[in-house]
């Protein structure tokens, strides 16, 4: 009895050292890592700005694009009125147009996520313009171990 649990107990060793030689394809990982090109960017590593949709630059929230904003007249307080008469500066409506000076009356600005420049960074590849994806090995069936060969 003792030598079948002798010859049975190294069978068994051998058999187990077998099983721990490391997948020469997936290094021991059990996953596969291939690089593709990104499919948001198409490899640019930028997409376009999700804000500005490309443009670079947003409506200015102040003066909606106009490039001007109306304000309270100095003159008359806002009332139109100047004493008895209509006033002189705003025609009696109590506002006057300015210029407005959050764009310079340019009605719009920089964008503010992208800088002006109407690309982002891809979400996906983080600008690499490629992705790195993982598979499962084939080789070692995801065990990361194979046959040595013994």
């Amino acid at each position: 009895m003792k030598i079948f649990l002798s010859i049975f107990l190294t069978f068994f060793l051998y058999s187990f050292a077998i099983a721990q030689c490391q997948c020469p394809s997936c290094g021991g990982s059990g996953w596969i890592s291939q690089y593709n090109t990104c499919s948001k960017c198409g490899g640019t590593g930028g997409e376009s700005c999700m804000r500005c949709n490309g443009n670079g630059t947003e409506l200015c929230n102040q003066c909606f694009g106009s490039g001007s904003v109306n304000v309270r007249c100095g003159n008359c307080g806002g009332s139109g009125e100047d004493g008895d008469a209509t006033c002189s500066v705003c025609g009696g409506n109590g506002t006057v147009s300015e210029t407005c000076i959050s764009c310079d009356g340019m009605g719009r600005w920089n964008c503010g996520r992208c800088g002006g420049t109407g690309q982002e960074t891809c979400s996906l590849c983080g600008g690499n313009g490629e992705k790195e994806w993982q598979y499962p090995c084939g080789t070692c069936g995801q065990t990361g171990q194979v046959d040595c060969g013994n």
